[in-house]
């Protein structure tokens, strides 16, 4: 409900007085749009501190979401809403008093405070929340700035401050976006910075967004910001600042030029994206970054490794090609005896009839041999003559050109390249030629060597041609090498590497269900316990460390803990685990069911009368519990997972150990202490390794029946490190952008130091 006195005072706070208004909001200004403009209402893309003394401000009727064209038409300068008198501006002096009804003070404090900490500097996003209820436009005639608030809005905060700063006779300048503002084109046309958005996208896999970015003394910068992959999945923010022509024009040519490489060469040169101290994006090749003023070495140096790989492609290939043309004739000759001793054995069993016929058939089988023998000699002849005619044509497959240029081009590159490609895939038809022609040499020698036993048994067996056939081929090889390479590539993928993208859902299921069936409500009592900070006591009893002095502690603190959660103290708990109404609806998503919340304090039967030598007894229970369960449950994948422990800390290798599934999950729940560096600890666990998940009933008994399956509320897990060997497979380290405090205005680079470990259960 609106109140003159709430009126008043919001008007007394922003200093305004309706009976004495400044001139600014008595003389009545107007803006004038061309058509163009108005037809392309475009994203915000220029950020600029503005003047407060230089922007005017209109109201419109219309809808923040409508049209610029729609909001335009229904513009008037806000000092017609401000005349009571004006029989025509009644209503819009109505909709005026309702918006001052509306000032919020804590609003329009926090946009001061914004603004005090973007006077010197620009925010890190460019953008920021809720930039779009600015509503800066800019026309060029005049080159004049307003505010353009339409009177329907719910919140007025952006309009008021304006407005304060204004009466105030303020002459700070504030960093908004300007609309209808094309970018300049002074260090970079809009084409080309489109060009270098799609550029970043083929190595970060990420749209950024690019913005020209003016500081207060109008200096301009082209300013890109997105996310890249920098290891793993986890994404971190970058920033790239341009502040000059020459600046953006050299990043532009290096950007292009690997991105040339990279698509025009495919996976021959791998380009990495990595944070560097100045939270900007650089490019390595080989560990080595990628710099525009190297790039011509860069070139030189890769086409004289291309020129090197061809001429030793080249004496590779002439050496086979001369084996192929061996194994031809080999072949050939192989065919052919093989092919008389089957014409040998189909006239014997022709001739074979009569007693002249066997005669015959000696006499002729002698001389059709020999002279057979001879045309083959002389049909090889001619084929080599072939051969040596083909190969005088010059039909190679590759050329090197070798030049005496200091330096060469990615066009020569490219060329130069594509030539070696031609040659690679010239040689891998080389080779599988000869190996189906040495398997066919096998199978032919093997047909001779059974064709001549049987030659040598014809007399003793009355066998028809296809008996020989039979007995020739029984031993013949049917397996190419190149099946052989495919079926064990098959056999090696045959295991399923976890995604945690696309599997963490159904594993959930999966393992849930699992556990409510082999785990006892005791073992999953004790197995929430470990998500607990009791886990670090426990671990203490598992390495055998009686510390009664630490225990005692742990025990009073947990008592504590207790009572201060406005529990009656009692030496007994009557409720037990039921600490809510059975019929009480809770949500898991968008899942709803009626199950109590486990408590450790219940679990660990925390009480008044409880003392060091039970609670002793307890914790030694739940090392027996979680080492039975163990004994239980597996892992359902070959996985990778992670944890982040201070650079300092080393692998504990006989606890307990909480490792998570998600190494974007560990990253946003590591709580940092002003570290500049941590530790991420990656290990690779097989199929049927013992693993405990923390799956939804950990968390929920389930008397009800009605709690959700899966794993809704973490993605962690439990190993028990002294059942694995460690093998230490890498270690690296990458930077991330990082923003500590979710009010940091700019992000902190962490420096993540990687070992990764291949685990093997002992035995």
């Amino acid at each position: 409900m609106i109140t003159k006195e709430n009126i008043n005072d919001n008007l007394k706070f922003i200093g305004l007085d309706l009976e004495d208004l400044p001139d600014f909001l008595k003389n009545p200004s107007y803006i004038n749009l061309n058509s163009f403009k108005l037809n392309n209402d475009r994203e915000i893309k220029v950020y600029k501190y503005v003047p407060i003394s230089e922007i005017d401000i209109f109201l419109t009727q219309a809808h923040r979401d409508d049209s610029i064209k729609e909001k335009y038409s229904k513009a008037s300068h806000i000092s017609t809403y401000l005349n009571p008198n004006d029989e025509k501006n009644v209503d819009k002096y109505a909709d005026i008093l309702e918006m001052f009804d509306k000032i919020n003070v804590n609003g329009i404090e926090k946009i001061q405070e914004k603004q005090n900490k973007m006077k010197e500097k620009v925010p890190f996003n460019v953008s920021y929340d809720r930039s779009q209820l600015w509503q800066i436009y800019y026309q060029e005639e005049g080159n004049k700035y307003f505010m353009l608030v339409s009177t329907k809005d719910n919140t007025f905060d952006e309009l008021f401050y304006l407005l304060k700063k204004k009466l105030e006779n303020s002459d700070d300048s504030i960093f908004v976006p300007v609309t209808l503002v094309s970018f300049s084109e002074e260090y970079l046309s809009s084409r080309q910075i489109n060009d270098l958005e799609n550029y970043l996208w083929v190595f970060t896999k990420n749209w950024p967004i690019s913005y020209e970015v003016y500081d207060k003394k109008n200096k301009m910068s082209i300013q890109i910001v997105g996310e890249t992959n920098v290891y793993d999945g986890i994404k971190s923010i970058y920033k790239i600042v341009l502040k000059s022509k020459e600046e953006a024009e050299e990043f532009f040519k290096l950007l292009k030029a690997l991105f040339i490489l990279r698509t025009e060469l495919g996976n021959a040169y791998d380009f990495k994206t990595m944070i560097d101290n100045n939270h900007s994006l650089s490019f390595f090749y080989n560990d080595k970054k990628m710099i525009f003023d190297e790039l011509p070495n860069f070139i030189k140096e890769k086409y004289n490794e291309t020129e090197i790989a061809i001429k030793e492609l080249n004496y590779e290939t002439n050496d086979l090609e001369n084996k192929l043309k061996l194994l031809k004739q080999e072949v050939k000759q192989k065919d052919a005896e093989y092919f008389l001793k089957q014409k040998e054995i189909s006239t014997y069993l022709e001739y074979k009839k009569t007693f002249f016929g066997k005669v015959k058939y000696f006499f002729r089988s002698k001389s059709k041999k020999n002279k057979k023998l001879n045309e083959i000699e002389n049909e090889e002849s001619i084929d080599t003559k072939e051969t040596e005619k083909d190969s005088k044509k010059g039909n190679k497959p590759m050329q090197v050109y070798v030049d005496d240029k200091k330096f060469h081009t990615i066009d020569d590159l490219v060329t130069l390249y594509s030539l070696y490609e031609k040659g690679q895939r010239y040689l891998k038809d080389l080779k599988q030629d000869i190996n189906a022609l040495e398997l066919r040499s096998m199978n032919v020698s093997k047909k001779i060597e059974n064709a001549t036993l049987y030659i040598n048994e014809i007399d003793k067996h009355k066998k028809s041609i296809f008996d020989f056939w039979k007995f020739a081929n029984k031993d013949e090889l049917t397996a190419l090498e190149m099946g052989e390479e495919n079926r064990s590539y098959s056999e090696n993928n045959l295991i399923k590497k976890f995604d945690f993208e696309s599997d963490f859902e159904e594993l959930g299921e999966n393992v849930d269900k699992i556990q409510r069936t082999k785990l006892s409500n005791e073992e999953l009592d004790n197995l929430f316990i470990a998500t607990t900070d009791i886990l670090p006591i426990v671990n203490m009893l598992k390495d055998g460390d009686m510390d009664k002095d630490a225990i005692d502690n742990i025990l009073e603190q947990l008592k504590k803990d207790y009572y201060q959660e406005d529990r009656k103290e009692e030496s007994f708990d009557i409720f037990g685990n039921m600490q809510d109404d059975q019929t009480k609806v809770k949500y898991i998503g968008s899942h709803s069911f009626r199950e109590n919340e486990k408590s450790k304090f219940n679990i660990l039967n925390i009480n008044k009368n409880i003392d060091v030598f039970d609670f002793t007894e307890k914790l030694q229970m739940i090392v027996n519990y979680l080492n039975e369960s163990f004994n239980k449950i597996s892992s359902i994948y070959d996985m990778s997972i992670y944890k982040i422990v201070p650079i300092s800390e080393k692998l504990h290798k006989n606890d307990f150990e909480v490792f998570n599934m998600s190494l974007d999950d560990e990253f946003k729940n590591y709580e940092y202490n002003q570290e500049s560096a941590i530790k991420l600890v990656k290990l690779n666990i097989k199929e049927n390794f013992p693993l405990l998940y923390f799956s939804n009933s950990v968390f929920y008994d389930n008397k009800n029946k009605t709690l959700p399956i899966g794993m809704n509320l973490s993605s962690r897990v439990l190993i028990d490190s002294n059942k694995f060997d460690f093998n230490l497979k890498d270690s690296t380290k990458f930077k991330v952008n990082h923003f500590v405090d979710k009010d940091d205005d700019e992000p902190k680079v962490i420096y993540v130091y990687v070992d990764e470990y291949e685990l093997n259960e002992k035995k």
